[in-house]
């Protein structure tokens, strides 16, 4: 195969546009590097782009490949179907996702790289051209990167210049990211680490990029309605705290009285109290951790103390009201686009919150705050609803997956296909009761405490917690107390239920190297992670798989959105929002009942490629707002030609709906 690298030089990047006009294209081949006018020489840009996309013996490398694609995308359009088609093929790549994909196989993502003589050091960098070329090469380009004079700030001042009067240091600066791309392309391709999944992350890596691009809009009534029930609430807590003596008559938190207070809870308990990461690097160092005890939310609604938790809301609402509701007012006029990261150890993405000034007004979208009122600040343009799918059960499916996959049976995944309720299932056996009366008193609260007892299980044990791991599990997820016989009882009888789990810890056990750590290669996709610990290498089989679907699911939707040639009811539907399981985007009201369930048809298909055994289902739906309460409902039964409909439109107006299973919805 060969090796064509490309860059394109562009206007800034702004709040509201992520995909600015373009400036010059640069590529570089084994044969040499060119440099073309992306306005005064359009056609040839295109023609080139063109044939390199439909060529399949050529695979197409970029450093931030999804920014470029996407200013491709959007000045182009054109070229959407033969870039879309060589992303399908694998024949479009990243080099800074191909270099985070080596440092997973590692164990060292985020370990800064640095030549010493003939050797590579880590300690910690970001994953930027000018890091890799300083790798590689040991050539440093920052200077002509990061000054403030730099070219690469200054293009947009040359897109009436023809190239042969530009400034040499800008014609030379566009063709180094080219000719740095190739070369770091071909160096990787020679190392003892190969990128595996590489192609298929440059996809996920495109379909966020078009999620951001487009950004989402808010509602100006639903922030100032959350900032006055925050306040106001803020308020009565500070009062009550200050009297107590955890919160200072100056408003400030008296972290010292805190700690000490949650010390004792959790003597209480039994058990010793979270700490912070640095008491955790204190731990593994043999130091003392006195005064490294962790307030953050989970730990103190595991404590039991009900003035911990209040502590910890008022922490919470204080963060609400001086970062995210600044953040939310700046969505009001131009769109909030989330920074999404393509890659974290296990495989999943994540999302970067952003600064108030920043390139575009970011928000931290995977990780929404649980406060009323905070999602519904995120509201649909005008004529558009929000739709929304997201997979059921996803973690659970995966598991099972797993497990048919490697060890060639699930009792976890049969019951999953046979459409039963697996929690409850595990309730029963907890409870010493059949399944069907499980079923039949699943509205009693002694059912539904099992049930609860049973979810955790189910999704705490697949990860090989100990007692003692799953006690803290159990606390801080699901507000669960439970001694370290109880957590005992509940792993056998876990086991009991779901016996493959024996073999897949033994199988996990079996990959241990002679330093207690751990190398797993994720099923289907292959994509290695390294150097773990063993709960780690347990969870990562799962999370990895799932992350895998949901990711082709992304590229799917995407795809179906901006690609004619698909003919997919989707084509015209703007996807806005990732959160690891869940997709959302803006549908035209008109059109809003089969883009949403296309939506979920669509997200199905892709994500059961990677869930043959197991597959995963989606009920999507549609609202004005975002909202976590948001469930299909129909303007008549679905069996009877039903239409989705607004879920909150419809609860705010009470208007006669009905469910998916044909009930009437009742407000």
């Amino acid at each position: 195969m060969k090796h064509f690298a490309f860059d394109l030089e562009s206007f800034l990047i702004e709040p509201g546009l992520s995909a600015p006009r373009p400036v010059c294209l640069s590529y570089a081949t084994s044969e040499g590097a060119g440099l073309l006018h992306a306005e005064l020489e359009s056609d040839a840009v295109v023609a080139l782009l063109r044939e390199t996309f439909l060529d399949p013996s050529v695979i197409c490398f970029g450093a931030n490949t999804a920014f470029d694609a996407g200013v491709i995308l959007e000045r182009w359009p054109d070229l959407r179907a033969h870039l879309f088609e060589a992303y399908e093929a694998g024949r479009v790549r990243d080099v800074q996702i191909d270099e985070q994909l080596i440092d997973i196989a590692r164990g060292e993502l985020g370990g800064k790289k640095y030549r010493v003589g003939d050797q590579i050091k880590r300690t910690h960098t970001s994953y930027s051209l000018a890091a890799l070329e300083q790798l590689y090469f040991g050539r440093d380009r920052s200077s002509s990167k990061y000054d403030t004079g730099s070219w690469r700030l200054r293009y947009g001042t040359l897109i009436d210049t023809p190239l042969d009067e530009w400034d040499t240091e800008a014609v030379d600066y566009a063709i180094a990211d080219a000719v740095g791309t190739l070369q770091v392309a071909d160096a990787q391709a020679l190392g003892a680490y190969k990128p595996q999944d590489s192609a298929a992350q440059a996809r996920a890596a495109l379909a966020l990029h078009m999620m951001a691009a487009w950004g989402v809009k808010t509602d100006a009534k639903q922030i100032k309605k959350l900032e006055a029930q925050t306040v106001a609430r803020f308020e009565d807590l500070t009062r009550e705290l200050q009297t107590i003596g955890l919160v200072r008559s100056n408003g400030t938190r008296d972290t010292k009285a805190a700690k000490a207070r949650l010390s004792a809870a959790y003597r209480k308990l039994g058990i010793p109290a979270p700490i912070t990461e640095a008491g955790d690097a204190k731990k593994e160092a043999h130091e003392p951790t006195g005064g490294y005890e962790s307030l953050d939310e989970e730990a103190c609604e595991g404590s039991g103390d009900e003035t911990l938790e209040k502590y910890a809301e008022r922490t919470k609402l204080q963060s609400i009201v001086e970062t995210h509701i600044p953040a939310l007012w700046l969505g009001v006029n131009t769109p909030i686009q989330p920074g999404y990261k393509v890659l974290v150890e296990s495989g999943r993405t994540s999302c970067l919150k952003g600064k108030p000034g920043g390139l575009t007004n970011g928000y931290g979208i995977q990780n929404v705050r649980r406060a009323p009122g905070l999602r519904e600040c995120f509201t649909a343009r005008e004529d558009n609803y929000f739709a929304d799918a997201d997979f059921s059960g996803l973690e659970l499916c995966t598991v099972a997956q797993v497990c048919k996959t490697l060890i060639g049976r699930s009792a976890l995944g049969d019951a999953l296909n046979a459409g039963i309720d697996v929690h409850l299932d595990m309730a029963a056996l907890i409870l010493g009761i059949k399944y069907s009366e499980a079923l039949d008193r699943k509205h009693e609260k002694k059912i539904k405490d099992a049930r609860q007892l049973a979810k955790c299980a189910n999704f705490g044990y697949p990860g090989g917690l100990g007692a003692n791991g799953f006690i803290g599990f159990a606390r801080a997820g699901y507000k669960m107390h439970v001694t370290e016989d109880q957590a005992k009882d509940l792993k056998a009888a876990w086991i009991k239920k779901w016996p493959e789990f024996r073999q897949y810890f033994a199988l996990v056990s079996a990959a241990e190297n002679a330093e207690g750590r751990y190398d797993i290669k994720q099923i289907f996709s292959n994509r290695v992670r390294g150097d773990m610990p063993y709960t780690a290498a347990c969870n990562t089989y799962f999370q990895g798989l799932g992350a895998d679907g949901a990711k082709h699911a992304a590229w799917a939707v995407a795809r179906a959105s901006y690609d004619a040639t698909q003919a997919s009811a989707l084509f015209g539907f703007r996807p806005w929002g990732f959160v690891h399981d869940q997709i959302l985007g803006e549908t035209r009201i008109e059109v809003s009942h089969d883009q949403t369930v296309e939506l979920g048809r669509v997200m199905v298909a892709a994500c059961n490629k990677y869930l043959p055994d197991v597959p995963v289902r989606c009920e999507p739906c549609v609202s004005k707002h975002w909202t976590k309460d948001a469930v299909a409902v129909y303007d008549a039964p679905p069996r009877e030609g039903g239409r989705l409909l607004p879920w909150d439109l419809c609860r705010d107006a009470k208007s006669r709906c009905w469910y998916a299973d044909g009930k009437e919805a009742k407000w």
